[in-house]
Protein backbone atom coordinates (compact mmCIF):
# COMPACT_ATOMS: atom_id res chain seq x y z
CA UNK A 1 0.00 0.00 0.00
CA UNK A 2 1.35 3.43 -0.95
CA UNK A 3 2.46 5.80 1.79
CA UNK A 4 1.01 9.32 1.46
CA UNK A 5 3.19 12.27 2.45
CA UNK A 6 2.20 15.94 2.40
CA UNK A 7 4.33 18.90 1.39
CA UNK A 8 2.04 21.86 2.05
CA UNK A 9 4.73 24.37 3.10
CA UNK A 10 7.42 26.52 1.58
CA UNK A 11 10.43 24.28 0.96
CA UNK A 12 12.91 25.49 3.57
CA UNK A 13 15.93 23.29 4.17
CA UNK A 14 14.43 21.86 7.36
CA UNK A 15 11.15 21.08 5.55
CA UNK A 16 13.05 19.25 2.79
CA UNK A 17 14.94 17.32 5.45
CA UNK A 18 11.70 16.18 7.11
CA UNK A 19 10.23 14.97 3.81
CA UNK A 20 13.50 13.23 2.91
CA UNK A 21 13.44 11.44 6.26
CA UNK A 22 9.84 10.32 5.69
CA UNK A 23 10.72 8.98 2.23
CA UNK A 24 13.71 7.20 3.72
CA UNK A 25 11.39 5.49 6.21
CA UNK A 26 9.34 4.10 3.32
CA UNK A 27 11.99 2.90 0.88
CA UNK A 28 10.24 -0.48 0.47
CA UNK A 29 6.85 0.89 -0.56
CA UNK A 30 5.43 3.30 -3.11
CA UNK A 31 5.33 6.91 -1.91
CA UNK A 32 2.64 9.40 -2.96
CA UNK A 33 3.83 12.94 -2.29
CA UNK A 34 0.99 15.48 -2.27
CA UNK A 35 2.10 19.01 -3.15
CA UNK A 36 0.69 22.45 -2.46
CA UNK A 37 3.76 24.65 -2.23
CA UNK A 38 5.05 28.03 -3.45
CA UNK A 39 8.55 26.57 -3.74
CA UNK A 40 11.60 27.46 -1.72
CA UNK A 41 15.27 26.71 -1.24
CA UNK A 42 16.87 25.33 -4.41
CA UNK A 43 19.67 23.65 -2.49
CA UNK A 44 17.33 22.11 0.08
CA UNK A 45 14.90 21.01 -2.63
CA UNK A 46 17.64 19.51 -4.76
CA UNK A 47 18.53 17.21 -1.87
CA UNK A 48 14.85 16.15 -1.79
CA UNK A 49 14.98 15.37 -5.52
CA UNK A 50 18.08 13.25 -4.92
CA UNK A 51 16.15 11.25 -2.30
CA UNK A 52 13.21 10.83 -4.73
CA UNK A 53 15.58 9.46 -7.36
CA UNK A 54 17.14 7.11 -4.82
CA UNK A 55 13.69 5.80 -3.86
CA UNK A 56 12.67 5.32 -7.49
CA UNK A 57 8.92 4.96 -6.96
CA UNK A 58 7.54 8.37 -5.96
CA UNK A 59 4.26 9.62 -7.39
CA UNK A 60 3.50 13.33 -7.05
CA UNK A 61 -0.04 14.65 -6.78
CA UNK A 62 -0.40 18.41 -7.10
CA UNK A 63 -3.39 19.25 -4.93
CA UNK A 64 -3.23 23.02 -5.29
CA UNK A 65 -0.21 24.58 -6.88
CA UNK A 66 3.41 23.64 -7.39
CA UNK A 67 5.57 26.68 -8.02
CA UNK A 68 9.30 27.18 -8.42
CA UNK A 69 11.13 24.45 -6.45
CA UNK A 70 7.83 22.57 -6.15
CA UNK A 71 7.54 22.47 -9.95
CA UNK A 72 11.19 21.40 -10.35
CA UNK A 73 10.31 18.16 -8.56
CA UNK A 74 7.70 17.08 -11.13
CA UNK A 75 9.94 15.77 -13.96
CA UNK A 76 11.88 13.67 -11.44
CA UNK A 77 8.80 11.81 -10.16
CA UNK A 78 7.81 8.37 -11.38
CA UNK A 79 4.31 9.68 -12.15
CA UNK A 80 2.59 13.06 -11.79
CA UNK A 81 -1.09 13.76 -11.21
CA UNK A 82 -2.86 17.04 -10.53
CA UNK A 83 -6.36 18.35 -9.91
CA UNK A 84 -8.13 20.20 -12.69
CA UNK A 85 -7.73 23.47 -10.77
CA UNK A 86 -4.00 23.05 -10.13
CA UNK A 87 -1.43 25.62 -11.22
CA UNK A 88 2.26 25.04 -11.94
CA UNK A 89 4.94 27.71 -12.22
CA UNK A 90 8.35 27.16 -13.78
CA UNK A 91 11.42 29.34 -14.07
CA UNK A 92 15.16 28.79 -13.97
CA UNK A 93 16.55 27.70 -10.63
CA UNK A 94 17.70 30.74 -8.72
CA UNK A 95 19.38 31.19 -5.34
CA UNK A 96 21.64 33.55 -3.42
CA UNK A 97 25.26 32.58 -4.02
CA UNK A 98 28.49 33.98 -2.57
CA UNK A 99 31.29 31.73 -3.75
CA UNK A 100 32.32 30.52 -7.17
CA UNK A 101 31.66 26.96 -5.99
CA UNK A 102 28.05 27.84 -5.17
CA UNK A 103 27.59 29.55 -8.55
CA UNK A 104 28.93 26.49 -10.34
CA UNK A 105 26.63 24.22 -8.36
CA UNK A 106 23.61 26.39 -9.22
CA UNK A 107 24.62 26.28 -12.89
CA UNK A 108 24.80 22.48 -12.73
CA UNK A 109 21.32 22.36 -11.18
CA UNK A 110 19.91 24.40 -14.06
CA UNK A 111 21.70 22.18 -16.56
CA UNK A 112 20.28 19.00 -14.98
CA UNK A 113 16.81 20.55 -14.63
CA UNK A 114 16.67 21.60 -18.27
CA UNK A 115 17.90 18.20 -19.44
CA UNK A 116 15.22 16.45 -17.39
CA UNK A 117 12.50 18.80 -18.67
CA UNK A 118 13.57 18.14 -22.26
CA UNK A 119 13.22 14.40 -21.63
CA UNK A 120 9.60 14.97 -20.59
CA UNK A 121 8.45 17.75 -22.93
CA UNK A 122 9.02 18.92 -26.49
CA UNK A 123 10.81 22.28 -26.51
CA UNK A 124 8.97 23.53 -29.61
CA UNK A 125 5.59 22.61 -28.12
CA UNK A 126 6.61 24.34 -24.88
CA UNK A 127 7.26 27.57 -26.78
CA UNK A 128 3.94 27.27 -28.64
CA UNK A 129 1.90 26.66 -25.47
CA UNK A 130 3.61 29.18 -23.18
CA UNK A 131 4.95 31.79 -25.58
CA UNK A 132 8.36 31.39 -23.93
CA UNK A 133 11.24 29.28 -25.20
CA UNK A 134 13.34 27.10 -22.90
CA UNK A 135 16.34 29.20 -23.93
CA UNK A 136 14.62 32.32 -22.63
CA UNK A 137 13.38 30.63 -19.44
CA UNK A 138 16.87 29.37 -18.57
CA UNK A 139 18.70 32.59 -19.57
CA UNK A 140 20.98 33.65 -16.73
CA UNK A 141 20.47 37.39 -17.21
CA UNK A 142 16.76 37.42 -16.45
CA UNK A 143 14.03 35.47 -14.69
CA UNK A 144 10.80 34.57 -16.46
CA UNK A 145 7.94 32.93 -14.55
CA UNK A 146 5.92 30.55 -16.72
CA UNK A 147 2.49 29.59 -15.35
CA UNK A 148 0.68 26.48 -16.57
CA UNK A 149 -2.84 25.29 -15.87
CA UNK A 150 -3.62 21.58 -15.57
CA UNK A 151 -4.53 21.12 -19.24
CA UNK A 152 -1.38 22.87 -20.45
CA UNK A 153 0.81 20.80 -18.11
CA UNK A 154 -0.87 17.62 -19.37
CA UNK A 155 -0.49 18.66 -23.00
CA UNK A 156 3.22 19.30 -22.49
CA UNK A 157 3.74 15.95 -20.76
CA UNK A 158 4.71 17.42 -17.41
CA UNK A 159 1.58 15.87 -15.88
CA UNK A 160 0.41 12.33 -16.64
CA UNK A 161 -3.15 12.52 -15.30
CA UNK A 162 -5.70 15.18 -14.32
CA UNK A 163 -8.09 14.37 -11.48
CA UNK A 164 -11.40 16.21 -11.69
CA UNK A 165 -12.27 18.06 -8.50
CA UNK A 166 -15.87 18.30 -7.33
CA UNK A 167 -15.87 22.08 -7.23
CA UNK A 168 -19.32 22.41 -5.63
CA UNK A 169 -18.32 20.25 -2.69
CA UNK A 170 -14.99 22.01 -2.34
CA UNK A 171 -16.68 25.44 -2.36
CA UNK A 172 -19.29 24.32 0.15
CA UNK A 173 -16.67 22.96 2.51
CA UNK A 174 -14.49 26.07 2.18
CA UNK A 175 -17.48 28.35 2.75
CA UNK A 176 -18.53 26.39 5.81
CA UNK A 177 -15.08 26.66 7.37
CA UNK A 178 -14.92 30.41 6.79
CA UNK A 179 -18.42 30.87 8.19
CA UNK A 180 -17.51 28.93 11.32
CA UNK A 181 -14.32 30.93 11.85
CA UNK A 182 -16.11 34.24 11.25
CA UNK A 183 -19.16 33.61 13.40
CA UNK A 184 -17.85 31.46 16.24
CA UNK A 185 -18.19 34.34 18.73
CA UNK A 186 -21.14 36.07 17.10
CA UNK A 187 -24.89 35.53 17.72
CA UNK A 188 -26.38 33.06 15.29
CA UNK A 189 -28.86 34.72 12.94
CA UNK A 190 -32.56 34.05 13.18
CA UNK A 191 -33.60 30.88 11.38
CA UNK A 192 -37.09 30.96 9.87
CA UNK A 193 -39.30 27.90 9.58
CA UNK A 194 -42.83 27.35 8.43
CA UNK A 195 -44.00 27.99 12.00
CA UNK A 196 -42.47 30.39 14.50
CA UNK A 197 -38.99 31.83 14.09
CA UNK A 198 -36.32 30.04 16.10
CA UNK A 199 -33.90 32.40 17.80
CA UNK A 200 -30.53 30.98 18.69
CA UNK A 201 -27.43 32.58 20.12
CA UNK A 202 -24.10 31.17 21.18
CA UNK A 203 -25.14 30.71 24.83
CA UNK A 204 -28.38 28.93 23.87
CA UNK A 205 -26.51 26.67 21.48
CA UNK A 206 -23.97 25.86 24.20
CA UNK A 207 -26.70 25.07 26.77
CA UNK A 208 -29.08 23.10 24.54
CA UNK A 209 -26.74 21.50 22.05
CA UNK A 210 -23.44 21.12 23.84
CA UNK A 211 -22.11 18.46 21.45
CA UNK A 212 -22.76 20.66 18.39
CA UNK A 213 -21.31 23.70 20.16
CA UNK A 214 -18.17 21.77 21.12
CA UNK A 215 -17.67 20.53 17.55
CA UNK A 216 -18.18 23.97 16.01
CA UNK A 217 -16.03 25.65 18.64
CA UNK A 218 -13.20 23.17 18.07
CA UNK A 219 -13.32 23.77 14.31
CA UNK A 220 -13.24 27.52 14.82
CA UNK A 221 -10.34 27.33 17.27
CA UNK A 222 -8.39 25.07 14.91
CA UNK A 223 -8.98 27.46 12.01
CA UNK A 224 -7.71 30.38 14.10
CA UNK A 225 -4.71 28.43 15.36
CA UNK A 226 -3.82 27.39 11.81
CA UNK A 227 -4.07 31.05 10.72
CA UNK A 228 -1.71 32.21 13.48
CA UNK A 229 0.75 29.41 12.78
CA UNK A 230 0.72 30.25 9.06
CA UNK A 231 1.93 33.76 9.95
CA UNK A 232 4.33 32.48 12.63
CA UNK A 233 6.22 30.48 9.99
CA UNK A 234 7.71 33.78 8.80
CA UNK A 235 8.52 35.28 12.23
CA UNK A 236 12.28 35.24 11.59
CA UNK A 237 11.83 36.81 8.15
CA UNK A 238 9.74 39.90 8.90
CA UNK A 239 8.47 40.14 12.48
CA UNK A 240 6.61 43.43 11.90
CA UNK A 241 4.59 42.07 8.96
CA UNK A 242 3.81 38.89 10.90
CA UNK A 243 2.60 40.82 13.95
CA UNK A 244 0.39 43.06 11.81
CA UNK A 245 -0.97 40.04 9.96
CA UNK A 246 -1.92 38.23 13.16
CA UNK A 247 -3.58 41.31 14.61
CA UNK A 248 -5.41 41.92 11.31
CA UNK A 249 -7.37 38.65 11.63
CA UNK A 250 -6.57 37.67 8.05
CA UNK A 251 -4.67 34.64 6.75
CA UNK A 252 -1.50 35.37 4.72
CA UNK A 253 -2.45 35.70 1.06
CA UNK A 254 -0.49 33.95 -1.71
CA UNK A 255 0.99 37.35 -2.68
CA UNK A 256 2.24 37.97 0.87
CA UNK A 257 3.58 34.42 1.13
CA UNK A 258 5.47 34.86 -2.14
CA UNK A 259 6.97 38.17 -0.95
CA UNK A 260 8.00 36.69 2.42
CA UNK A 261 9.41 33.58 0.76
CA UNK A 262 11.50 35.65 -1.62
CA UNK A 263 12.78 37.74 1.29
CA UNK A 264 13.62 34.58 3.24
CA UNK A 265 15.54 32.99 0.42
CA UNK A 266 17.43 36.16 -0.44
CA UNK A 267 18.55 36.45 3.18
CA UNK A 268 19.46 32.81 3.62
CA UNK A 269 23.20 32.41 4.05
CA UNK A 270 24.36 29.31 2.20
CA UNK A 271 27.08 27.25 3.84
CA UNK A 272 29.69 25.10 2.18
CA UNK A 273 28.37 22.55 -0.32
CA UNK A 274 29.66 19.04 0.15
CA UNK A 275 28.98 16.22 -2.30
CA UNK A 276 26.03 18.08 -3.80
CA UNK A 277 24.03 18.07 -0.56
CA UNK A 278 21.87 21.04 0.53
CA UNK A 279 23.75 23.83 2.24
CA UNK A 280 23.77 24.13 5.99
CA UNK A 281 22.21 27.38 7.12
CA UNK A 282 23.31 29.03 10.33
CA UNK A 283 20.51 30.91 12.05
CA UNK A 284 21.12 34.52 12.83
CA UNK A 285 20.55 35.79 16.35
CA UNK A 286 16.87 36.87 16.60
CA UNK A 287 16.22 40.58 16.77
CA UNK A 288 14.47 42.04 19.80
CA UNK A 289 11.22 42.69 17.92
CA UNK A 290 11.26 39.15 16.52
CA UNK A 291 11.64 37.67 20.00
CA UNK A 292 8.77 39.84 21.27
CA UNK A 293 6.48 38.90 18.40
CA UNK A 294 7.31 35.20 18.70
CA UNK A 295 6.61 35.31 22.44
CA UNK A 296 3.21 36.87 21.79
CA UNK A 297 2.42 34.23 19.16
CA UNK A 298 3.35 31.42 21.56
CA UNK A 299 1.26 33.01 24.32
CA UNK A 300 -1.74 33.25 21.99
CA UNK A 301 -1.38 29.59 20.98
CA UNK A 302 -1.22 28.51 24.64
CA UNK A 303 -4.27 30.60 25.46
CA UNK A 304 -6.20 28.99 22.62
CA UNK A 305 -5.16 25.51 23.78
CA UNK A 306 -6.34 26.25 27.32
CA UNK A 307 -9.69 27.58 26.09
CA UNK A 308 -10.19 24.49 23.98
CA UNK A 309 -9.36 22.15 26.86
CA UNK A 310 -11.91 23.82 29.13
CA UNK A 311 -14.78 23.61 26.68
Amino acid sequence: MAKELYLYNPIYSFVAEEVMSAINDNMDSEVVLRLNTPGGSVFGGWGLIAKMKEHGNVTIKVDGYAASMGAFMLPFANKVECSDVSRIMLHRADAYTETEEQKQFLASINKDLRAKLEQKIDSELFAQVTGVSLDDMFASDKRIDVWLDAKQAKKLGLVDKINKLNVDEAKAFSSAMFDIAATINQPIKEVKTNQNPIKMNIEKLKAEHSDVYAAVFALGQKAEKDRVQAWATYIDVDAKTVQEGIEGNEAPSLKIQAELNRKAFSLEALGKLEEGNPAVVEAEKPKEEEVKALTEVEALEKEMDEILKNK
